[in-house]
């Protein structure tokens, strides 16, 4: 729960939702009920948000 908090507020602080949107292509439903304090989001919707927000993970090649 910390870590959707933490990633709600940093979607806030980047342009908020509305311009995560366009970004993510995700419906509207779905980035309110991500973001919100009960959501359950899928890997997939995570990474979106993340990139959106401007975040990018280095993959480890081992």
């Amino acid at each position: 729960m910390l870590f959707l908090l933490a990633l709600r507020r940093l979607v806030e602080a980047r342009g908020g939702v509305s311009k995560i949107a366009a970004e993510t292509e995700l419906n509207r439903e779905t980035r309110y009920r991500t973001l919100s304090e009960r959501g359950n989001p899928t890997i997939s919707t995570t990474k979106k948000i993340i990139n959106a927000a401007g975040i990018h993970f280095a993959e480890l090649t081992g």
